[in-house]
């Protein structure tokens, strides 16, 4: 919780350096997001009775079943005619096991800053780091209902490419990323957003 506290209050300081130094535009925007899962250590363990652990994980990973949806806020200072630093919050959901008995589900809560470098007119490479809150809840319904839930706090980067396309007072965001997240598990993450600029 000490690390997700820093790497918060480091954003909105790095946030406010930008705020000023910036001579462009300020952008808000809000993105949506499809996560595939590529990999992936134990989420969970279930314990069913005393003794007896299920562990899950995203399991089927080719399942379309298993692509996680998302929603995030952002927002992004250019620093320079071919750079732009941002931060973004955002959830995630991956329903990865439903079937009899057995339910389970992933939610992830990103907080991340970045950055984006323009190769030329609309089309960038960024990489974007900081913290994925993890919440995996579990549970089997039998006779009872035993239910489970962890929840932690992880490191995550992401390198990515994109393209910003004009619409005159706003910009649509398209993005292609790939998240490490601790070497838990990782996922291909596709977004699509909307920016508005505010001029300073």
């Amino acid at each position: 919780m000490k690390n997700f506290r820093s790497i918060f209050i480091l954003s909105l300081f790095l946030a406010n350096v930008f705020t000023f130094n910036a001579k462009a535009q300020t952008s808000f925007g809000i993105n949506f997001e499809l996560a595939q899962p590529y990999f992936a250590d134990r989420i969970i363990d279930i314990n069913v009775v005393p003794g007896v652990e299920i562990p899950l994980n995203f399991a089927n990973m080719g399942d379309a079943d298993n692509i996680g949806m998302g929603v995030s806020g952002e927002i992004e200072h250019r620093v320079s005619p071919r750079a732009t630093v941002y931060g973004k919050a955002g959830f995630i959901k991956w329903n990865v096991l439903d079937e009899g008995l057995l339910h389970s589900s992933v939610i992830a809560v990103p907080i991340v800053g970045g950055a984006k470098f323009y190769i030329v007119d609309g089309l960038y490479g960024m990489l974007e780091a900081g913290m994925h809150q993890v919440t995996s809840k579990a549970g089997v319904q039998f006779i009872i209902a035993i239910n489970q839930k962890e929840k932690d706090n992880l490191l995550s980067i992401a390198p990515g490419i994109g393209y910003e396309l004009d619409l005159g007072n706003s910009k649509l965001d398209l993005g292609l990323k790939y998240t490490f997240v601790n070497n838990q598990f990782n996922y291909l993450g596709i977004t699509a957003g909307i920016n508005l600029p505010t001029q300073r």
